[in-house]
């Protein structure tokens, strides 16, 4: 399959859903999938800007090795395991995580902010996938390169400096470790 037919997969895909419904229909395949605001004016004004001058709803573009439902859904949507895409989101939607939640290059949101975002992405996302095995890490990284997708990072030559730099924000924010002062003793 060559990335044009890849995108053109994607991008055109009768396979698509509300972020809501995704756990019902997306399949436990290996897989590429994507994912779009429903509307450039549900994000922070300056990402809407950038989509609305790119003329895309679409945010992000991922793979699953194993399973699209594990990957897109359990990890992206719902947060139940390390996602770059849920990490990013609630960046760009202004949620910061508490100090000492960094695991690696890692951060995680309060358990109320993880709500929050994950009623946001149910109110204003949707997803499409297609199936594809092998899904291969380089036919993704070269269709990121060519959809150019809000938050992507990774492969992406036009990349956002301002996500780059909330990330950086989070992650700052994570490493810090809460000081607690008790009585000095002499």
């Amino acid at each position: 399959m060559s990335d044009g037919d890849l995108v053109d997969l994607l991008m055109k895909s009768e396979s698509r859903c509300s972020a809501r419904e995704a756990r019902l229909h997306v399949p436990d395949t290996p897989g590429f999938y994507v994912i779009f605001v429903d509307s450039a004016d549900a994000l922070p004004p300056r990402f809407g800007k950038t989509l609305r001058d790119q003329e895309t709803e679409l945010i992000y573009l991922g793979i699953a090795t194993k399973s699209l439902l594990t990957r897109l859904v359990e990890q992206d949507l719902r947060h139940r395991r390390s996602s770059t895409f849920f990490r990013s989101i609630g960046a760009v939607l202004g949620f910061k995580p508490p100090a000492a939640s960094l695991h690696g290059r890692n951060y995680k949101f309060s358990k109320t902010d993880t709500e929050a975002i994950i009623t946001w992405i149910d109110e204003h996302l949707s997803v499409g996938w297609t199936c594809a095995i092998p899904a291969s890490k380089k036919a993704e990284g070269q269709v990121i390169g060519l959809l150019r997708p809000l938050l992507n990072i990774i492969h992406n030559p036009t990349a956002s400096p301002e996500l780059q730099a909330l990330r950086g924000e989070c992650i700052s924010l994570a490493a810090r470790t809460s000081v607690v002062c008790g009585p000095r003793l002499a």
